[in-house]
């Protein structure tokens, strides 16, 4: 599995990977039921100034997304997370792996916190943010949780660009057909 960024040219990977998700799983990531149309709506109109989207990959075959979003203002210090992961990659570091990630990415860009909101009765989701230190509240028949960060420092900009670095030669060899790095 690698992970890598989504761009906002590959909007039509992240709609597809949403209309392929079963029904239940589409109502957990959106906190609600949502048609075909307003997946399709969602990818075109996300603002991809304000949001990074990363997406797992097995092979050429999109198994998770994690969307980091800053809400709109100039002084913004927190994101709000949104995780999914489908159905036969679920309980194998996926969604971890994601969070790990997504909250580097957001410590990098000097946020001071990161959150997610899910519905009460989503406990994977819940589970996995409690796992990053998340502290909750309860409202209105959500559950937000609130995940604190550190500054970046030297180590965390260096491990983002490195990742990023293998992801997007990783990307480079499988367009080129290659199956391993050609050595020097």
């Amino acid at each position: 599995m690698r992970i890598r960024p989504l761009r906002h040219w590959e909007r039509h990977r992240l709609a597809a990977y949403y209309l392929a998700l079963p029904i239940p799983d589409r109502r957990r990531r959106f906190c609600g039921g949502v048609s075909e149309g307003f997946i399709l709506d969602y990818a075109r109109r996300l603002d991809w100034g304000r949001a990074s989207v990363f997406a797992a990959f097995e092979g050429d075959a999109i198994v998770g997304v994690v969307e980091l979003v800053r809400p709109p203002g100039h002084w913004i210090v927190e994101a709000e997370i949104a995780i999914s992961v489908a159905p036969g990659f679920r309980r194998q570091g996926v969604g971890a792996a994601l969070m790990r990630v997504a909250l580097a990415h957001a410590r990098n860009r000097f946020l001071a916190a990161a959150y997610v909101v899910t519905a009460a009765d989503n406990r994977p989701m819940q589970a996995l943010a409690a796992r990053f230190g998340a502290a909750f509240k309860s409202s209105f028949g959500e559950i937000e949780g609130r995940i604190s960060l550190a500054w970046p420092g030297y180590d965390s900009l260096v491990n983002e660009a490195a990742a990023e670095g293998v992801a997007l030669l990783s990307t480079a060899y499988e367009a080129a057909g290659m199956t391993e790095a050609p050595q020097a």
